[in-house]
């Protein structure tokens, strides 16, 4: 305080100021989010029912905007993680599988300029994801194509293709079949790369992976933060073979 007026701190400055890019406003809304679920645990248990249920092709166009903007703030911080870790230089043709907001395409297009990106997402979410692309003045490099990739193949031909937390939210049978059809539109030696929570063999780590289980049974029927073992020996093994 300075005259009797307050004044931020450096690090309110930096991290609590909305509308700058490195507020953590939006990621509170999130966190927020996701403590709620979490506290409905017991319930949920009781009941054998999610008390926090999301149907992504049930859900109002309203409730389901407001989910994807809440969620892309951490979509957008694991895309610049993947981006820095792998290398999309050569790559041509991406599809995002369940790209919801579109976070991960339209953040990989600007790490990698010649890139062109697919958002691939349910009929009842791409009219919000053709939104949130246009927000962020992508359109001429992110692709919006609806389709439900548990049951109909994924539209297009591609050199790489990403998973980021789909197969969480999927039954076992379900994620193995969405793996089949994304397989299926990759060219020859073609890559997925997967992202999200995944489990050791205990299933009691990393915490953050256990963590989201909770919110997996708050929200989803199916789904789970399912381990190593189990995205080699059955969502992957029809396609291996």
């Amino acid at each position: 305080m300075q005259d009797g007026r307050f004044a931020n701190t450096p690090e309110a400055q930096h991290f609590l100021v909305q509308g700058t890019p490195t507020s953590l406003g939006a990621m509170h809304r999130n966190l927020a989010a996701q403590w709620a679920f979490k506290l409905q645990t017991a319930a949920s248990i009781r009941t054998g029912v999610p008390q926090a249920h999301l149907d992504f092709a049930q859900a109002s166009p309203e409730v389901l905007e407001a989910f994807l903007r809440r969620i892309n703030v951490s979509t957008v911080a694991a895309a610049q993680e993947v981006g820095a870790r792998y290398d999309f230089a050569a790559i041509r043709t991406l599809v995002d599988v369940g790209g919801g907001a579109g976070g991960m395409a339209v953040t990989l297009t600007q790490a990698y300029p010649q890139l062109q990106a697919t958002v691939v997402d349910l009929p009842a979410v791409t009219p919000i994801t053709h939104t949130l692309v246009a927000e962020a003045g992508a359109t001429d490099r992110v692709t919006v194509r609806a389709a439900d990739v548990v049951r109909e193949p994924v539209p297009g031909t591609y050199e790489v293709a990403v998973v980021r937390e789909l197969l969480q939210v999927l039954s076992p049978d379900e994620a193995h079949q969405a793996i089949q059809h994304i397989g299926a539109a990759l060219i020859p030696g073609g890559r997925i790369y997967i992202v999200g929570q995944i489990l050791d063999d205990t299933r009691t780590a990393p915490p953050e992976a256990v963590g989201f289980n909770l919110i997996f049974l708050n929200t989803f029927s199916a789904g789970e933060s399912y381990t190593a073992d189990l995205h080699l020996g059955h969502f992957f093994v029809s396609h291996c073979e």
